[in-house]
């Protein structure tokens, strides 16, 4: 699945990841793309934070 993330300064990417990825590894591909740190980063969905240890099937995080 293809998945947007927005920075809040506006900046964004586009990622293609698999259903049986964490958020945590998502995390780490936000970082590699966009150049903010793992830690510093709080994902949110729906304006609900995404825990790292949730994977990213739809309906288990999203």
């Amino acid at each position: 699945m293809f998945l947007t993330v927005k920075q809040l300064l506006g900046r964004r990417c586009s990622l293609k990841v698999s259903g049986q990825e964490s958020v945590a590894m998502l995390k780490k591909l936000v970082s590699e793309r966009l150049q903010v740190p793992e830690e510093q980063q709080h994902l949110l969905f729906r304006g609900q934070l995404l825990a790292d240890d949730n994977g990213l099937r739809i309906g288990h995080c999203l």
